[in-house]
């Protein structure tokens, strides 16, 4: 089943607001149904979109997206027309930093779920290749990744890696790499042969055919390892971090071992939601060149044989599998129950 975008991206009054339940989020944002007062309230789904206008009493913001308008939430933080701003997100806020949005969290993984179909999977045992990453847009830390594992694995990694696309935002060019690492990874150096191997990989782009949003594509079918590299790696101070997708999701779900490459905390995350990492990384909360220091030493140095070959790491897979189409979903549904509860309480009483 396809991936299917809220595009519309609601802003206005919450009384209009539709819930579609078959799109993006899902029915996560449902609860709001049962705001029961006599208020003007304003609902940003998306943040994306125009700022609201004044002249209600109180102003909801949903930001679970992998992108957040950070101008927005400061700016919605400093104006003092607009009373009574919420943030409702599923990501990391430090909320020390704001003065008057009030902050609460939801988790919205468990409704990935219903994109995909339990289907078998073949066991690690019998598949032929060790490693894949799977990069559909230029973003450093998947290029600097993918140019790690082409080195160290050239004969036994599956890999894709699309060339700059067509309104495509690009965190670097060809010729402004150097560029690129000062702005998102500042004191970061490659080699010259390293800057060679990415402008080879841009002139020989390697692409899937097929539903490239899907996991019937031997990246997830027949690769033992997948390096699961989430769209965002680079962490800012006072940023929203540890964002997980689908990206992290799909190599549960096809019965693979991953590395889940994210943001600050990521790994953190993936433990609070309750599933088992083969590799748990020690510079989770650390900078992201300790990070990346961290990967390249795993790909430089780890034996990757020995821990695939080992039963235990397929316990692990056969548990994730298991725990994301058993318990997971209702265990979230059960976690978000009492937020949603202090979120209807807030806003039914503020």
């Amino acid at each position: 089943m396809a991936w299917k975008w809220n595009r519309t991206r609601y802003s206005g009054e919450l009384k209009n607001y539709k819930y579609p339940s078959d799109v993006e989020f899902g029915d996560l944002l449902t609860f709001l149904k049962q705001v029961d007062v006599n208020k003007k309230i304003h609902l940003t789904d998306v943040i994306f979109n125009r700022y609201p206008l004044p002249g209600y009493d109180m102003y909801i913001v949903c930001a679970f997206g992998e992108a957040v308008d950070e101008d927005f939430i400061n700016r919605l933080d400093a104006d003092e027309s607009l009373p009574n701003p919420v943030l409702i997100t599923s990501q990391l806020y430090n909320t020390t930093n704001y003065k008057r949005v009030k902050v609460f969290h939801l988790e919205h993984m468990h409704t990935i779920r219903r994109f995909f179909q339990k289907t078998e999977y073949t066991k690690l045992s019998n598949r032929t290749t060790t490693h894949s990453i799977l990069s559909r847009r230029t973003a450093l830390h998947k290029t600097l990744l993918t140019v790690k594992l082409l080195a160290k694995f050239p004969t036994n990694l599956n890999y894709t890696f699309n060339s700059w696309q067509p309104g495509e935002v690009f965190e670097y060019t060809e010729n402004s790499i150097e560029q690129g690492l000062d702005l998102f990874y500042p004191g970061m150096q490659i080699t010259d042969l390293e800057k060679a191997k990415i402008k080879n990989l841009h002139q020989t782009p390697v692409v899937i055919p097929g539903d490239h949003w899907g996991i019937d594509n031997k990246m997830y079918q027949d690769s033992k390892l997948v390096w699961a590299t989430e769209s965002i790696f680079f962490s800012k101070q006072h940023a929203p971090v540890a964002y997980l997708t689908e990206k992290t999701i799909k190599p549960i779900i096809s019965g693979s071992a991953f590395v889940s490459v994210a943001q600050q905390l990521g790994q953190q995350r993936l433990d609070n939601l309750g599933f088992k990492s083969i590799i748990e990384l020690q510079t989770d909360t650390r900078t992201d060149q300790e990070r990346f220091g961290e990967l390249f030493n795993l790909i430089d140095n780890y034996d990757f044989e020995d821990l695939l070959s080992h039963p235990e790491t397929q316990e692990i897979v056969d548990y994730n599998y298991s725990y994301f189409w058993g318990a997971f979903y209702s265990h979230i549904e059960y976690r978000n129950r009492d937020r949603i509860t202090e979120i209807l309480d807030y806003i039914n009483e503020t």
